[in-house]
C-alpha cells in the first residue's frame, strides 16, 4: 500500500483521518494515534517501513516490517491498512494487540507462535512452514490462507476464506472451523484427517495421497474433487461436485451407486434431485476424465448458467 503525501501536508491528513475515525468509531483519536508510512523514507526496506517498539499509534497507514521490533509482542498497534511482514530476524513471537490487517501477512520462518487479539486478515495470511499455537480471534481471512509445509496439526478459529487454502506438504490434520472457501483448497500429501466444519469449496479439492476417510460435512465442491491414491471411504454430506472426480478403480466401484452425472455437475444420494445413473456410464465418465461441457457440446454460457437441473437420457 503506497500513501505520498507531501511532510507540509502530513499533520492536516492525519487530522483528517482521525476525524473519519471518529466518524466511523464514536473515538476520538488524535494525530499521535496515527502512523503514516513513508516508502521513500530513510527508515525502510524494500519500500516497507521499518518499525520498532517505540511505535505508539494505535492505526498505521501503509507496509511496515518488524525486524526491528525488539519487543516479543506487540503493544498498542491495534490497525494496519496495509502489509505486514515478520521475517526471520523479527524477535516478535505475538501479534498481541493487533486487531485488523487490511493487507496481508507474510511469515517466514520466525518464531511467532501466538496471534493475539487479531480478527481480520483483508489478504493473505501467509504461514509457510511455521507452527501458531494461538489463533487468537481471528475469523475471516478475505484472501489466501498458506499453510504450505505448515508444522500445526489444528487451525482453532478461523471460519471464512475469501480465496484458496494451500496446506499440501503440511503436519495440518483437522480444518477446523472453516465452513467456507472461495475457491481451490489443496491438501496434497499433507497429513490432514479431517476437514472440520467445512461446508463449501468454490473451486477444486485435492485430497491426493492423503489418508483422510470422510469429506464429512462438505456439501458442495464448485470445481473437480481428486481423490488419486487418498484412504477416502465416505462422502460424508456430499450433495454437488461442479467438475470432475478423480479416483482409483476401488473407489470406483464403492461409489457407483451414490452418484448421478446431470447437466451441471455430479450429484450425490445426499441431493434431493438425486436419480441413479447407469454405473458403466459413469465408470469411463471416471477413466477418461470426462468433461461435461465438451460432452454435451454446451458453451461456457449454457454451462455457466447451471439453471436447468436435469438427469442426462441416453
Amino acid at each position: 500500500m503506497e500513501i505520498n503525501i507531501p511532510t507540509e501536508k502530513l499533520d492536516e491528513f492525519k487530522s483528517f483521518l482521525a476525524k473519519k475515525l471518529y466518524e466511523e468509531t464514536g473515538i476520538l483519536y488524535s494525530e499521535d494515534d496515527i502512523y503514516i508510512c513513508n516508502k521513500n523514507g530513510d527508515n525502510t526496506l524494500y519500500g516497507k517501513t521499518l518499525i520498532n517498539e517505540n511505535l505508539t499509534s494505535a492505526y498505521i497507514f501503509g507496509d511496515i516490517n518488524l525486524v526491528n521490533y525488539n519487543k516479543s509482542k506487540i503493544t498498542d498497534i491495534e490497525n494496519v491498512y496495509g502489509n505486514i511482514y515478520v521475517d526471520s530476524l523479527s524477535k516478535v513471537t505475538s501479534l498481541g494487540s493487533l486487531k485488523n490487517v487490511y493487507g496481508e501477512i507474510f511469515v517466514e520462518k520466525t518464531g511467532l507462535v501466538d496471534l493475539g487479539n487479531l480478527e481480520y486478515v483483508g489478504k493473505t495470511l501467509n504461514l509457510y512452514g511455521m507452527k501458531i499455537e494461538n489463533f487468537g480471534n481471528l475469523k475471516k481471512v478475505g484472501g489466501d490462507l498458506s499453510l504450505y509445509h505448515y508444522k500445526g496439526e489444528k487451525i482453532d478459529s478461523i471460519e471464512f476464506v475469501g480465496r484458496s487454502v494451500c496446506a499440501d506438504f503440511s503436519e495440518l490434520k483437522d480444518l477446523g472451523k472453516i465452513k467456507y472457501i472461495g475457491n481451490d483448497a489443496g491438501f496434497l500429501m499433507s497429513q490432514i484427517e479431517s476437514l472440520g466444519d467445512l461446508r463449501f469449496v468454490g473451486g477444486s479439492l485435492d485430497l491426493e495421497r492423503t489418508s483422510i476417510t470422510s469429506l464429512g460435512n462438505v456439501e458442495y465442491i464448485w470445481g473437480d474433487l481428486n481423490l488419486r491414491k487418498s484412504d477416502l471411504k465416505d462422502f460424508g454430506n456430499l450433495k454437488y461436485v461442479g467438475g470432475r472426480i478423480f479416483m482409483s478403480p476401488k473407489q470406483m466401484i464403492r461409489f457407483r451407486d451414490k452418484i448421478v452425472i446431470k447437466k451441471d455437475g455430479i450429484h450425490f444420494k445426499n441431493d434431493p434431485s438425486y436419480s441413479k445413473l447407469d454405473r458403466d456410464f459413469y465408470i469411463t465418465m471416471i477413466k477418461n476424465d470426462f468433461d461435461f461441457k465438451k460432452a454435451l457440446n454446451l458453451d461456457n454460457k449454457e454451462y455457466e448458467a447451471r439453471n436447468e437441473i436435469e438427469p442426462f437420457s441416453f
